[in-house]
């Protein structure tokens, strides 16, 4: 039959005394069961179907509060549990007052929830899963094996040290330290990029320029310039290249500047860009003194390639301040953000990797904070490809000298050695030098941005490539839709109702995963919780907390074993678990009050987030104050390899919480916005750059040896005057696109 919940009077003792009967609270309902009425003279309306798992809850008038009605229930802080966020928690206005007394009056309609109640005293729930994890979601994750055993780093195999050594930004551009000056930094960077801008268009306009001067020569079928056709005026056309040139090294004057410094200070593309710059003029320079004899159909002149260079240089200069201000924009708007950060501490490190099998822990963690510091001073931080390319302008330009000598010793004269030292320069030197990093620094900057993320440079970048470890929560891992409450059972006939309230005002206020489960129950209505006090969370076993003047206990077997309350055997639960369930077990004053059923399926988004950190051989820490989730369960679920995932213990927690507290200002190698995804993204976003850049810096390094060899040959043949501009062009274009395809190709998500 169906179960009838209905309020009633308390009876009246007048003709003889009744036994004292346990103390019912004001306003409450009792449950008795009951056939269902027949309604023949007026049907009832249908009731409105409700959702499987839920209640119906009214509050309606009590018959004992006409006299003097009961104040409503303040509902203050309750206190802070461990180092996760509680919700506030009710506290009573008078402790002596019972916290059933203060509710109201609620009327439970199994009917309308399709509820079996069975003689038992237990509520089962058919809820099933609509959709049950896929194979993707429940196959088992390999790691792949590092060379030294262990999982491998997260962006290449780089043992995890201290990250790169960083470039101050430019003079112009002051680091952000503070909130209020969010305003006048964002207008640094737009001057930045502004001026970048003016740079690549005059830069181009001067290469674009040169190049026609360069091929309209001899027989070409492009028209000459009239004053200065090399043919009638070889000192106006020299002079014309050598303005030209000038103007595009004036508008890149810092080019030169870093360049130079770059070869022996710290590194930077701008050095090979200089040294074409440099070898470019100076042949002008030494042509223009025996113009007469100058012959434009058999000297190639290299300023038109020097100037495009230093045109593609720019360009790469200005896409990376869009990056940056793109980036800036994201990190100072609002006032809540999170940081992003390595722990430093290696002995935590090390404790909390135990049962990881990581011989060289690195944890990547995050903290809540207003600010975080040194943005700039990481966004313009020294990238592994500006040392590749420092030590490619070393080779480069020891190239040039010989391939120089060899033309001078060879009897090709002052002017052949020149224009050899100067086609060797501009051979070698790469047209993706500062492309290489801006282009896999875009993608990587739109794909974190897409989830709210931001990388600020590749110092950030290095810091994140040694991580093996992440800490994430389990609500992450477990969203809404990803626990079910199956059914609920009373003991010693206690009223399902009251269990319900019990652990929702309890589990409401301290488990982040079961919390939408109760609250769902409830509908949302927190008025009618008890009021609750000195909840105290133990991470793995339950909570305990002080519910009006009642002790109330939640948690899993061991927790109640703990408590030294008497729980029913193992076989009993089996039975009703069935292997596929958790029980939770409620426990009120001591005595075993109800039983709650609830199970956990893979969420399938944060299984591909998990399957991708495992292949980047990164493990995770999972912060959790639901007792029921264990590395065991969590590891069924998702199909994980054992030692991918790790329940964090309270005393490891303990540990790690001073570090995740909150900072107004704190340093940081991302910026997200506290989101599972969001984290993660820019982990995912970043490990793409790094692997990107550094697969093109390979390739680029490769064009620029092969180039060396081709100068060489060059010179012993004498041939390097006679090398055709467009094939120089193409040349130069191919082994970009070959550079920049890789970055383009790679996935950063």
């Amino acid at each position: 039959g169906t179960v009838k919940i209905e309020p009633v009077e308390s009876p009246t003792v007048e003709a003889e005394p009744a036994k004292p009967a346990r103390p019912q609270p004001v306003g409450t309902v009792k449950i008795e069961p009951v056939e269902s009425p027949t309604v023949e003279a007026e049907p009832t309306k249908p009731a409105r179907p409700q959702p499987v798992g839920t209640v119906k809850i009214e509050p309606v008038e009590s018959p004992t509060l006409e006299a003097e009605p009961v104040k409503s229930a303040r509902q203050p802080e309750a206190p802070a549990v461990d180092d996760a966020p509680t919700r506030p928690a009710p506290e009573p206005e008078k402790k002596s007052r019972s916290a059933e007394a203060d509710q109201p009056t609620m009327v439970l309609r199994p009917e309308e929830l399709e509820l079996e109640e069975h003689p038992t005293g237990s509520v089962q729930l058919d809820v099933e899963w609509e959709n049950e994890p896929g194979p993707d979601a429940t196959r088992v994750m390999e790691k792949d094996d590092a060379d030294q055993g262990g999982a491998p780093r997260l962006l290449g195999d780089e043992v995890p040290g201290e990250p790169f050594a960083e470039e101050p930004g430019p003079e112009y551009v002051e680091d952000y330290e503070n909130p209020a000056d969010a305003p006048i930094v964002q207008q640094d960077l737009d001057r930045l990029r502004l001026t970048t801008a003016i740079r690549t268009g005059v830069s181009a306009a001067a290469g674009l320029v040169l190049l026609y001067l360069g091929l309209a020569v001899g027989d070409s079928p492009l028209p000459a310039i009239g004053a200065v056709d090399p043919a009638v005026a070889p000192m106006a056309y020299l002079a014309v290249n050598l303005v030209l040139l000038a103007v595009a090294c004036a508008v890149n004057w810092r080019v030169f500047w870093n360049g130079i410094r770059g070869l022996w200070g710290a590194p930077t593309p701008d050095s090979v860009l200089a040294l074409a710059g440099v070898g470019a003029l100076a042949q002008l320079l030494v042509l223009m003194m025996k113009a007469d004899s100058f012959e434009a159909d058999k000297i190639t002149l290299f300023a038109a390639p020097a100037a495009l260079l230093l045109c593609f240089g720019v360009l790469g200069k200005y896409l990376m301040s869009g990056v940056i201000s793109r980036n800036f924009a994201l990190v100072s708007t609002g006032n809540e953000h999170v940081a992003a950060f390595r722990l430093d501490d290696e002995e935590l490190c090390t404790r909390l990797a135990e049962g990881l099998g990581e011989p060289e822990p690195c944890l990547v963690a995050s903290r809540p904070t207003t600010l975080v510091e040194g943005f700039l001073r990481r966004s313009f931080s020294v990238r592994a490809s500006d040392r590749m390319l420092q030590r490619m302008s070393w080779v480069l330009a020891g190239a040039a000298l010989l391939t120089a000598l060899i033309a001078l010793f060879s009897k090709q004269g002052l002017a052949m050695a020149f224009t050899t030292f100067a086609g060797t320069l501009c051979l070698g030197g790469p047209a993706s030098a500062t492309l290489l990093a801006a282009v896999p620094g875009m993608l990587m900057q739109k794909s974190a941005a897409r989830v709210g993320a931001v990388v600020p440079g590749w110092s950030s970048i290095e810091e994140l490539s040694g991580a093996n470890m992440i800490v994430v929560g389990a609500k992450d891992l477990f969203p809404t839709k990803s626990v079910r409450l199956h059914g609920i059972k009373t003991f010693e006939k206690e009223r399902i109702d009251l269990a319900i309230l019990y652990a929702a005002s309890v589990l409401i206020a301290g488990c982040d995963t079961l919390r939408d489960v109760f609250m769902n129950i409830i509908q949302g209505k927190t008025n009618i919780l008890f009021p609750v006090e000195s909840l105290e969370n133990d991470p793995g076993f339950g909570f305990t907390a002080w519910v009006g003047d009642k002790r109330v206990i939640i948690g899993n077997r061991a927790m109640m074993e703990k408590q030294g309350v008497e729980i029913p055997s193992l076989d009993y639960e089996n039975r009703y678990t069935k292997g596929k369930k958790q029980a939770i077990y409620l426990a009120v004053s001591g005595r075993l009050f109800g039983m709650f059923l609830v199970s956990y399926k893979a969420d399938e988004q944060a299984a591909h987030v998990l399957e991708a950190l495992n292949r980047q051989g990164v493990s995770v820490l999972v912060k959790s104050d639901d007792f029921s989730l264990t590395t065991e369960l969590i590891s069924q679920i998702y199909g994980l390899q054992e030692g991918s995932i790790k329940v964090l213990s309270g005393a490891e927690r303990h540990a790690l919480a001073p570090a995740t507290e909150y900072r107004q200002y704190s340093p940081g190698c991302m910026a997200h916005i506290g989101s599972f995804t969001s984290f993660v993204g820019g982990l995912l976003a970043a490990a793409g750059a790094a692997s990107a850049e550094r697969t093109s810096s390979l390739v680029q390094a490769a064009g620029i040896l092969v180039s060396v060899v081709l100068a060489l040959l060059l010179a012993f043949t004498g041939g390097m005057a006679a090398l055709a501009l467009p094939a120089l062009v193409l040349y130069q274009a191919a082994w970009a696109v070959l550079t920049l395809m890789i970055p383009m190709l790679k996935r950063y998500e």
